[in-house]
């Protein structure tokens, strides 16, 4: 020990380490005192030995006196150069003990070794946070000091490490020298094509410990753990939120600084709007990502096609799950019910449906959501906002989804069609609802009653009538519903208001399904059939009427009597022969009547009005049982 101390006599009083010459140790002490006293005369950038500052140089005068024997690649560090030649020789000379991997320098070795040993021997002096490697420590302490010593020369945007800024010049110069031998993809960083390698190869080499979940990138893993861990290390200043990515986080802080980019921007610094071709809509966006995709519908390039349709799609992510429609495959499974899933994002919303966990609360309210995409969409029920606008009509929307299906209406397009009826719908939901007529299918089942309907909206409806909650009420009659939607319809009937027209008889109706009902009495169109007797209907109501004759089914039956009717319309009627209440009144002849259609047959009596006209002798009558009646005098 003394014959090594004689040898290294120069030791270090900071750290204890020892140097055998004295420049050594001089040069060893400007690392605690942090002194860099060679100055680049260019840039202004320091450094603490002139050797460095030398190569700092060659970075200016572009030269690269090293010029490889291979490929003729040129470098600027002899140093450089010599790394570089073991890419040819694919000499990898270091083994680790460990696992065996291989390494083309010693350097390279020692720090693969970390993390088998775990050691992290470079602690950060502010936040105690420790790191295996001291270029990872000196990268981290930028984060501090929010210092970003390397700008670019373009756009002048600036970074905290030199190798982030020539990633970023790539951007610049679209420079991809790194190609994939099997696709001949082409990517910037060398890592992006391992990555894209291992797509082909289908391996994944990074498996998790706790689900054996396995992943193309040591980095996807890390992210993964978070899962397990539910540690959220990166926390919002301004809101004291936490996050489980620095990306997820950046994105955040973009909500408070309200700044929002552009591809221009992104790109050249210049602008804070989308501008495309035929500078169109000038929207901005908070994430770039979101410009871009938007940008490319703006302009219409759908560059990706689909072989089996021919259908053109935006982007290769979005055609990767059209293609799913035709091989109907399903690869994301739920744990609980097995019920599978064309995309991840799908099957997370399900899972929600299973943990009955809401986590989103309206501030107004205290209604609770599980996704936080529904509670934005319901505070717009608050706000009254419908930031949506449909161009010809000026009708607002608070979702632009709802939007994109209005504007059907104007193109009378209908491109989902089915495949047993040929018949055509706006959307696909629709048509999947429609194509339960055929299947008989019902997955929604009441808990009460067990009843079943084919969507979930039924359902809700259906569940008014158990809870008996009708919160909404009319101001003018105090008559109450169940629906928002029904409410409205009912307040036509004061306002007189009748927005629907028939566009051959221009007679008006107050709801949109009355005046698709009358339509068909112009069409003779009747689509509801019985399979029984193949009596057809207009209506799906009139149907189930009908099935009633022949099942002699009546679900409605009377408090007062126990008298069972097949409707609910019946059963009111007959509620008022145990009333004797009859509260509508004709105002020309003060006579009563116990039914509101009672009382308008009355009224013909006043106005001589016959409206039931008979097509064979053109004779007029006042109600249409009578026109049937007449009819049948004409088919003896």
């Amino acid at each position: 020990m003394l014959t090594q101390t004689k040898q290294i006599p120069h030791r270090c009083d900071v750290c204890k380490k020892r140097f055998a010459q004295k420049g050594d140790l001089k040069r060893h002490m400007l690392i605690h005192t942090n002194e860099k006293p060679h100055e680049c005369v260019l840039c202004e950038k320091r450094f603490r030995r002139h050797g460095h500052l030398n190569s700092h140089m060659l970075t200016h005068n572009k030269e690269k006196p090293h010029r490889c024997d291979v490929c003729e690649k040129t470098f600027s560090l002899r140093r450089s150069l010599k790394r570089h030649m073991l890419t040819h020789t694919h000499v990898n000379a270091h083994v680790c003990d460990v696992c065996e991997k291989r390494f083309r320098t010693s350097g390279d070795l020692k720090r693969h070794m970390l993390t088998h040993t775990k050691e992290k021997p470079h602690q950060c002096n502010v936040c105690e946070k420790r790191f295996s490697i001291v270029g990872n420590l000196k990268r981290h302490m930028l984060t501090h000091t929010k210092e970003k010593p390397h700008r670019c020369i373009v756009c002048a945007k600036r970074f905290c490490a030199s190798t982030t800024l020539k990633r970023h010049m790539l951007t610049h110069t679209k420079e991809k020298p790194y190609r994939c031998d099997v696709c001949e993809k082409r990517f910037s960083l060398s890592g992006n094509l391992k990555t894209h390698i291992l797509t082909h190869t289908k391996e994944k080499p990074h498996r998790c410990d706790v689900c054996e979940k396995c992943f193309h990138q040591g980095g996807h893993l890390k992210t993964h753990m978070l899962t397990h861990t539910k540690e959220k290390p990166y926390r919002c200043d301004v809101c004291e939120k936490s996050f489980n990515q620095s990306s997820h986080l950046k994105r955040h802080m973009l909500t408070h600084t309200k700044e929002k980019f552009s591809l221009q921007e992104s790109e050249m610094g210049s602008q804070d709007f989308c501008s495309d071709q035929n500078d169109i809509c000038k929207k901005t966006f908070i994430q770039s990502g979101n410009l871009r995709q938007h940008t490319t519908t703006a302009i219409s390039k759908k560059s990706y096609r689909c072989d089996i349709c021919e259908k053109t799609i935006s982007t290769s992510g979005n055609l990767k799950k059209h293609m799913l429609i035709h091989t109907e495959e399903k690869p994301y499974r739920c744990n609980v019910c097995e019920k599978t899933f064309s995309q991840r994002g799908n099957l997370k919303k399900h899972v929600l449906s299973h943990s009955n966990e809401k986590l989103h609360q309206c501030v107004v309210c205290d209604k609770t959501f599980g996704r936080r995409g529904n509670l934005k969409r319901h505070m717009l029920t608050h706000t009254n906002e419908k930031p949506h606008r449909c161009d010809v009509c000026e009708k607002r929307f608070v979702e632009f989804g709802n939007l994109k299906t209005h504007m059907l209406t104007h193109t009378k397009e209908k491109p989902h069609q089915c495949d047993v009826c040929e018949k055509r719908f706006n959307t696909n939901a629709y048509l999947k609802t429609h194509m339960m007529i055929h299947t008989k299918e019902k997955p929604c089942r009441c808990e009460v009653c067990e009843k079943q309907f084919k969507i979930k909206q039924e359902l809700k409806t259906h569940m008014l009538t158990h809870t008996k909650d009708k919160s909404h009420r009319c101001d003018v009659c105090e008559k109450r519903f169940t629906r928002r939607e029904t409410l409205k319809r009912h307040m036509r009937i004061h306002t007189n208001e009748k927005p629907h027209q028939c566009n051959i008889c221009e007679k008006r109706f107050n709801d949109c399904g009355n005046l698709k009902t009358h339509i068909m009495t112009h069409t003779k169109e009747k689509p509801y059939t019985c399979d029984i007797c193949e009596k057809k209907s207009r209506r799906v109501g009139d149907l189930k009427k009908h099935m009633m004759t022949h099942t002699n089914e009546k679900p409605y039956r009377c408090d007062v009597c126990e008298k069972r009717c097949a409707t609910n319309g019946d059963l009111k009627k007959h509620m008022m022969t145990h009333i004797k209440e009859k509260t509508h009144h004709c105002d020309l002849c003060n006579k009563s009547f116990a039914h509101l259609e009672y009382l308008k047959k009355h009224m013909l009596t006043h106005t001589k009005l016959k409206p039931y006209h008979c097509n064979v002798c053109e004779k007029n009558f006042a109600q249409g049982r009578r026109l049937k009646i007449h009819l049948l005098k004409h088919l003896k």
